[in-house]
């Protein structure tokens, strides 16, 4: 099977999420898996697990795309851990979706070479991100052309704008009394 990944905090999910999914099903992946992070090193989420699972799974019902709710519920902090638990077959192509702006910290990323030696990259292009070919050159990697929104989760808690949501992810919000911070 060819399975994408596509891991974020997802603190919520919002419209570039799912032009993004829309995008990597255009690239006729067989599974799209959504990802929600367990206990990201580089950020802090404000709303509780149970709430983010609510919006992951109003986004990923809307979206048509399967969703692991596996590190969140294991705290996993790194990729690898990801691949271990989801224990995929030797003959299953594996891809991983990552923003543009992530491709050139890679190198830095813990256990970047067991990453790279397992998955291709699916890279999502950033507005104003320059990519690095001496990294580029180090893995293996599609691009996923598409023209994304421009918004990010930090403003939407910040600043609840339902046109930058998917539908069912603004209701789950609404319907639950969900505050985001």
């Amino acid at each position: 099977m060819k399975i994408c990944l596509f891991g974020s905090s997802f603190n919520p999910p919002h419209i570039a999420h799912k032009q993004i999914v829309e995008g990597l099903k255009e690239l006729g992946f067989d599974q799209v898996v959504i990802i929600p992070t367990g206990n990201p090193n580089h950020k802090k989420i404000n709303i509780t697990n149970t709430e983010r699972m609510m919006l992951v799974a109003a986004f990923a019902k809307e979206c048509d795309v399967d969703v692991s709710y596996h590190e969140v519920e294991n705290e996993f902090a790194y990729t690898v851990e990801s691949l271990d638990y989801l224990n995929f077959k030797d003959s299953d192509q594996v891809y991983l979706t990552i923003g543009g702006d992530s491709v050139n910290t890679l190198p830095t990323w813990d256990y970047f070479e067991n990453l790279k030696s397992r998955v291709t990259f699916v890279i999502v292009d950033r507005p104003g991100v320059i990519l690095d070919r001496d990294v580029l050159a180090q893995i293996d990697y599609i691009q996923l052309d598409i023209e994304t929104t421009d918004v990010s989760s930090t403003e939407l808690r910040n600043n609840l704008n339902p046109k930058l949501l998917p539908t069912l992810v603004y209701e789950t919000i609404v319907d639950n009394g969900i505050v985001l911070k």
